[in-house]
């Protein structure tokens, strides 16, 4: 009788855990989606102070590159410390808030950083404008594969399957950027359009 009762705990337990896991890959899918959306839109941000040189794009590569690695790190490190319950809304709130605040100091910052030139200046303006958002989407994966390791044998299968459906959700959102126009109002004195390149 008591292993019955279990068996019916189990499975609803079971399911609760298969929903959390589809969650958690839907915002990891979403999180690679931005990620390569707010790269590409980084350019055209500069764009108006600093042109669309090579300078200005290996500036923008390398400092999303850098800011990912210090994300993927600190991300290992929190989820030694916080549950992915408590950590990942966090996360999530502000690096949403740090993009949308990008085109409302996009103007200040890059005449900030203007006298620098193509090279220090792109560099200067990319660091402070898209460093904090890139590092904490970052950190959403290696908190999704913590989250969602059900046995310590599947840790391997299980990050192969988180950093794929990234890579993904980074593959529809280069796309969708480039090939499509949108035009977004943050607020009344910024607005910014994703136009192909």
């Amino acid at each position: 009788m008591s292993k019955k009762n279990t068996t019916q705990k189990a499975e609803p337990e079971e399911s609760l855990r298969s929903l959390s896991d589809l969650s958690l890959q839907i915002t990891v899918f979403i999180c690679g989606a931005s990620l390569m959306s707010f790269e590409i839109i980084a350019t055209r941000f500069l764009a108006p102070s600093f042109g669309n040189s090579i300078y200005v794009w290996g500036a923008v590569i390398s400092l999303f590159l850098g800011s990912m690695t210090i994300g993927y790190a600190l991300g290992g490190k929190i989820t030694e410390r916080y549950l992915a319950s408590t950590s990942l809304p966090l996360i999530l709130i502000g690096a949403g808030a740090f993009i949308l605040l990008a085109p409302a100091i996009q103007a200040t910052v890059c005449r900030t950083f203007e006298p620098l030139g193509a090279r220090m200046g792109t560099l200067g303006a990319s660091l402070l404008l898209f460093a904090p958002a890139s590092l904490l989407i970052a950190m959403v994966s290696p908190i999704a594969v913590h989250a969602c390791v059900a046995e310590i044998s599947k840790v391997g299968t299980t990050a192969g399957r988180i950093y794929a459906i990234s890579a993904m959700g980074s593959i529809v959102g280069t796309l969708v950027t480039s090939f499509f126009r949108f035009r977004c109002w943050v607020s009344p004195a910024s607005r910014f359009c994703l136009r192909p390149l």
